[in-house]
This record gives C-alpha cells, sequence and structure tokens, in this order.
C-alpha cells in the first residue's frame, strides 16, 4: 500500500544535520492550493487519493470517482452513484475502487470512464459494508471492510473471514490490524494471529511507514501514538515522542514518507503534521495557514513532491517551491470538439501533473498556420469557417523549467462549404424561378387540406380540453394531499433527527463534568441509545426513499436466508436474546419476489414484534411464517407480546403515528410496510389483542417467471 523507502544509514549519518536544516528552511515557504466543490461540483467529502501512471490525480469522493489532469476535474461515478471511499491503480492503468457496499474496477476507453462491478462475482450473499481500504498485492486486489476481505484475482471473488480490520502490504507481507486482536498475518489467505499484544480495545493500525536506514517501520495509530514495528518478529515498541502526543489529542489518519527525510501526517481533527526522520515534529499546518478545513483524510506525495490530501470539506494541495522535483515522463493531453455547421474545431488541452497556471503552450494547425506561435498560457484553442481539406493540429506545453513536453497531435478532414460547391451555385441561378411555380401549386393545394383538417382539430382539441380539465384539478387534489404529506413529513423529520443529537450533546457535557465511572457508564449507555435511535431514524428514512425511487426488480432467493439476514441484523438489540424465534415455512423453500422490498417488510416487522414484546412473560417468542397461495405468497408474523389496542389499530400505519407514549421508535416502520406493498401490489392484515399478542398476514401476487429472469 505504501512504497518501499531505504536509506543507506551511513549516509544517513553524514548528511542528516544538513538535511534537517534544508528541511527546516524550504517548510518556512508553504504554498497551499485548495480546490473544493466551486472546482469539482460534487460532494465534499474526499478520501483516498492517488497520483496515476499517467499523471492526473484521482481521488475517491463521496459522488464516485474524482479526475484531476491538471485543468479540470472530472467525475466518474459508480453503481448506483455510490459513495467511494478507497482507489488503487494497477500497471495496466485499471482503476480498482471500493466504496459503499460496492466494489469494482474503472477503465478508460475513448477518453470516457467505464466502471465495472465485481459484486456480482460473489459466490454468496456477504454483507460488504463499507470498503475502506484498495489494496493490490502481487496478482490479486484486496478489498478490505469491517465485515471482511474479498480478493480479486481476475476472474473470481473470495471472501477472507478477517472483520473488523485494516489490511497492508509491509515489507512484502499482508498484515492486518484488528481492534481487540492484535495484529495477523494472512497465509495462503487464512489469518495467523502474530502479535496478540498489539491488541487495542477502540484502534487499530491506519498506517506503517518505513524508517529511516532500513530499521524496520513505525505503525501509526489513531489514539494511541506511534510504535516501531519489526516486520520479521511483528513486536511493537512504543515511541514515547512528542509526535505520539500530539496525536493522542488530534488523533492519526494516515502517514506518508515525505522527500528524503520527513513524514507527513493526516489528522482527524488537527490538520497535517509534518516531522524529521526521528518524529520531532517540524512544522503543523492547519486551517489558520490556508487548509479549507482540519479534518483531514488520507495523504499521499504526488510525482513533483507535492502533498494531496483528501478532506471533509474538498482537496488540498501543499508543497514547498524550494522542495519541487520535475517530472521525467512528461506529456500533454487533448480533447477535440467539432463545431457543428461552422466547419470547425476546437481544442481543450492539459498537461498531468501541472497546475494549469504554471504552463503555457504553442500550438500548430498544420495546413492553416505556417508554424508554433509564442507560449500563451491558454489551453483552448478554437477554429472556425475552415476551408474544406485535411489538418494536424499539435500542441506542446512549456514548463516551469523552460523545456517542452512531448508534442500531442490530432489529424482531420473537413469537407468543402457547400455553397462554395457547383451544385450549390447553378440552384442559386436557375433554383428561385422553379421554386416560386412550385411554391404556388403547393401552396394552394395545402391551403385547402389545412383548412379541413383545422376543422377537425378544434373540434377534436375542444373534447381534450374537456378531458384534461378535469385530469388537472385530480392531479392538483393529490398535489394538495402530497405537500401535506411532505410537510409533515419534514416537521417530524426534523424533530426526530436534532432530538437525539440534542440528547448526545447533553450527555456529553455532562460526561465532561462528571468523572465518576458509574455515572459515565450510565451517560455512555444513554449516548448509545441516543445514536442508535438516530440511526434506526435515518435507516427507516432509507428505506422509504428506496421504495420510493427504486424500480422493481425481481429475483430468487431462499425465505430462510432472507429471515435470517434480519434476525442477524437484530442480535444486539436489549432483550432480544431472551426471544425464542419459531420458523413455520420450509427451511429450503425459495420464492421469487423483489428481495429488497421483501427485505424492508420482513426487518420492520420483525425488529417491531422484539422491541415492543413483553420480556417479563414465560417463552417469549416471534413466529414467522409462509404460505404458498394459488397466485401469491402470504407471510405471517406473529408474536405473544403487549398487543395492540383497538382503537390504535386503525392509525398504526400513518406516518409518524406511534401507538404508545413510551415507544421509541420514529413511527415510520408500518407506514413503510404500507407504502412497499402498494408499490408491489399487496396488502396487509392486522389482528391484536392487549396482553396477547399481534399478527401481521402480508399478502404478495406471485411474479411471473418470465419477470424474474428479465430481472
Amino acid at each position: 500500500m505504501r512504497g518501499s523507502w531505504t536509506i543507506i544509514g551511513t549516509l544517513l549519518c553524514i548528511f542528516l544535520g544538513t538535511s534537517l536544516v534544508n528541511a527546516q528552511s524550504f517548510l518556512d515557504s508553504l504554498v497551499i492550493r485548495a480546490f473544493n466543490q466551486a472546482h469539482y461540483r460534487v460532494a465534499s467529502f474526499n478520501y483516498t487519493g492517488i497520483q496515476g501512471l499517467d499523471n492526473r490525480i484521482y481521488f475517491a469522493n463521496e459522488s464516485g470517482m474524482l479526475c484531476y489532469n491538471g485543468s479540470k476535474w472530472q467525475l466518474a461515478p459508480i453503481k448506483e452513484f455510490k459513495s467511494v471511499f478507497s482507489i488503487a491503480q494497477a500497471d495496466d492503468s485499471t482503476v480498482y475502487l471500493g466504496g459503499d457496499s460496492e466494489f469494482g474496477y474503472m477503465r478508460e476507453v475513448d477518453g470516457d470512464f467505464q466502471y465495472t462491478s465485481l459484486t456480482p462475482l460473489l459466490a454468496d450473499t456477504f454483507k460488504i459494508g463499507e470498503i475502506w481500504q484498495t489494496l493490490i498485492y502481487e496478482d490479486a486486489v484486496y478489498f478490505s471492510g469491517y465485515y471482511g476481505i474479498f480478493k480479486y484475482n481476475g476472474n473470481r471473488i473470495t471472501r477472507i473471514n478477517q472483520t473488523d480490520g485494516h489490511i497492508f502490504s509491509v515489507d512484502g507481507k499482508l498484515i492486518v490490524s484488528v481492534f481487540g486482536k492484535g495484529l495477523f498475518e494472512l497465509v495462503d489467505d487464512k489469518p495467523v494471529l502474530r502479535n496478540p499484544d498489539a491488541a487495542m480495545a477502540n484502534d487499530i493500525a491506519f498506517s506503517f511507514i518505513p524508517r529511516p536506514g532500513g530499521q524496520g517501520y513505525y505503525m501509526v495509530t489513531s489514539e494511541n501514538g506511534f510504535f516501531e514495528f519489526n516486520a520479521q518478529t511483528f513486536d511493537i515498541n512504543y515511541v514515547d515522542s512528542e509526535l505520539s502526543d500530539l496525536t493522542k489529542e488530534i488523533w492519526s489518519y494516515d502517514a506518508t514518507v515525505f522527500g528524503d527525510s520527513l513524514y507527513a501526517i493526516s489528522t482527524w481533527s488537527g490538520g497535517l503534521i509534518i516531522t524529521n526522520a526521528e518524529l520531532e515534529v517540524k512544522k503543523v499546518i492547519n486551517s489558520k495557514k490556508g487548509l479549507n478545513t482540519d479534518e483531514m483524510r488520507e495523504v499521499f506525495e504526488g510525482e513533483r513532491g507535492h502533498l494531496w490530501v483528501g478532506t471533509n470539506s474538498g482537496i488540498s494541495e501543499v508543497y514547498w517551491p524550494s522542495h519541487e522535483r520535475e517530472i521525467t515522463d512528461v506529456s500533454t493531453v487533448l480533447t477535440t470538439k467539432e463545431k457543428d455547421g461552422q466547419n470547425g474545431i476546437s481544442f481543450e488541452f492539459a498537461t498531468p501533473g501541472y497546475h494549469i497556471s504554471e504552463i503555457e503552450y504553442t500550438s500548430y494547425l498544420e495546413g492553416f498556420e505556417k508554424d508554433f506561435g509564442p507560449p500563451r498560457r491558454d489551453f483552448i484553442k478554437e477554429y472556425t469557417n475552415l476551408d474544406g481539406g485535411e489538418y494536424s493540429f499539435r500542441v506542446k506545453a512549456k514548463l516551469p523549467n523552460g523545456n517542452f513536453s512531448e508534442e500531442a497531435h490530432y489529424s482531420f478532414a473537413l469537407p468543402t462549404p457547400f455553397y462554395l460547391t457547383p451544385e450549390f451555385i447553378v440552384s442559386v441561378i436557375l433554383g428561385p424561378t422553379a421554386l416560386f411555380f412550385l411554391f404556388y401549386y403547393l401552396r394552394t393545394k395545402q391551403l385547402k387540406v389545412m383548412n379541413e383538417r383545422l376543422e377537425a382539430i378544434v373540434a377534436s382539441r375542444t373534447k381534450e380540453l374537456v378531458t384534461k380539465q378535469g385530469q388537472l384539478q385530480e392531479t392538483n387534489n393529490h398535489l394538495k394531499v402530497i405537500n401535506s404529506e411532505l410537510d409533515n413529513f419534514v416537521y417530524r423529520s426534523s424533530h426526530d433527527l436534532v432530538a437525539p443529537l440534542k440528547s448526545l450533546r447533553g450527555l456529553i457535557r455532562l460526561a465532561s463534568i462528571d468523572r465518576d465511572e458509574k455515572s459515565l457508564n450510565t451517560y455512555f449507555e444513554k449516548m448509545n441509545a441516543s445514536v442508535v435511535k438516530l440511526e434506526e431514524f435515518i435507516r427507516s428514512i432509507m428505506e422509504y426513499s428506496t421504495n420510493s425511487k427504486v424500480e422493481l426488480s425481481y429475483g430468487h432467493t431462499k425465505f430462510d436466508d432472507m429471515v435470517e439476514s434480519v434476525c442477524d441484523d437484530l442480535r444486539f438489540y436489549e432483550d432480544a436474546d431472551k426471544i425464542k424465534l419459531i420458523k413455520s415455512y420450509d427451511l429450503d423453500l425459495e420464492i421469487c419476489c423483489d428481495i429488497k422490498r421483501i427485505n424492508i417488510l420482513l426487518s420492520n416487522l420483525i425488529t417491531n414484534a422484539i422491541k415492543y414484546h413483553n420480556y417479563d412473560q414465560e417463552d417469549p417468542y416471534v413466529e414467522v411464517g409462509l404460505k404458498i397461495l394459488d397466485g401469491g405468497y402470504e407471510f405471517v408474523i406473529r408474536d405473544n407480546g403487549s398487543g395492540i389496542s383497538n382503537k390504535h389499530q386503525k392509525r398504526i400505519f400513518d406516518m409518524f403515528y406511534r401507538a404508545s407514549e413510551n415507544s421509541q421508535g420514529s413511527g415510520l416502520g408500518l407506514y413503510i410496510v404500507q407504502e412497499t406493498l402498494k408499490t408491489l401490489g399487496g396488502r396487509i392484515e392486522v389482528e391484536s389483542e392487549v396482553g396477547k399478542g399481534t399478527t401481521f398476514k402480508v399478502f404478495i401476487k406471485r411474479v411471473p417467471e418470465k419477470e424474474a429472469v428479465l430481472a
């Protein structure tokens, strides 16, 4: 994941003093170039970044993959416009991406990026989650998230059963740092525990960087500082330094080797830190110094010695002019666009690795101009009203050091303008007279036909207007209902989003004042309850959005797999282990349905059955049943819980309706169930008695096999 860095020990000792003096001198001449949404016009959050083989800058962005050629930013979205969190490029220029429950690769074809998802290659239905690391190691690509590691060998995907960790390539080994367990090594794709003493309850390694003189590595953690790391024995040793103390307060996020003898460390809340080889802090760069925020993500050093870092508010390019390097293999790229109807063409060019403010361009249109013109700071050249013939456009960039880039060229041919052809000249001379007589004849005939048609049109339009007036009134009434629901939704959503946050904020303030351990545990439990409540409400909104916007898509699945998936998500609910799950269906039964929407139905109904159960009785249970009917399915969710009184049963499917003042839910669950069933063309029935339990019966039409295959 990080390139190797070797410094001969003897040379280090000879030049160390000089390096430190030079390092401090150039660190004082800082230049920051900040990019934000005004530049790339998508989401502000950016994560992993790399400089590609073509010298372009790539960043993982909340809206997809960003590509910067020195002139402009380009967004390349992935499947369903999901967020991208990690990025890596292979030797064949393929860019591999990890995102939100998605991973795959991007290739450029004729100037356009084309994304291919790899998740369909998964043999089983695994929970993917957020893929925070994409690592190329030997002939395979590893996509790592907190729900497991997925390995792609070019043909198939295999899942490595190691969760809650970060993966790294260190000294030819694959190392996984796991929360609360320590350091593992992947041997034949199996995790082998190498150092359990490296376990940290709430922290793991976020980066490994080489130490000077080939003396091993530094292991960078988020909250616990820096450690010396031996890649052979997997031993770690805490580094008691100013940097460790500082990063314990502002938390490290990533680190990279910078220059010949420096390190750059990005932090969660303190900006960017520059240290020497001994981890002595030489400079702290934050929002007060020109960064667009103090909340950093991953950092890397580009080919010119510039530091690039993704942040929560954009992308920052940090460099020191005296430390800049020149790129040895520089090329200029150009794009073309023909000007329709003007017998012309426009060119736009850029030099990846250099910003447009640093470059001048000289160009030459062979067949129109005699030679290259003087260098100018223009990166767009347009030509119009060219004569017909063959042309060749040539352009090259003048670099800051005075050298020129490799020449880019584009050959093309333009047709002779139609107004110069013999046919057009003859038509101009003879055409008008013939056209006049033809026009007179056709116009007379046309007017007669038009009069007849006009009478028919007037009659037809009159009838349409009467019909549309009725439709318009119906639509207007429907919009009034929708606007009313939307006003209610916005008001209640704002309240339900803000309430847990206010509670959480208050508990944080109390926890900062009260240092009693017992009280702190109580505060943490209440904080967790507020976070869970907020998480459930956001999940409800996402489910409502999924049902409203995603088209129907049918497929085959085992009903028991869906039930198990829902129950697995609920296993950490308080007192959930007291509930007995009864399965009243064939465990091998497959159904054909819209899998996402059926998951929404089961999740909300089973969740309600568990959350509002009577845990004090003997043998509390939740029964899930499935019957195959003629033309459809009947799902049954039955419990022996608290039950719902008759006065509430008619309103439990209303938006934000809570049957009890003690309810901790969002009031959206059963409303989403009913809206989802409307989309599926199904219906729901409820039978309940207070103190005895509740039964929900869901009826859904069976999907024809033909539609399932097409989906």
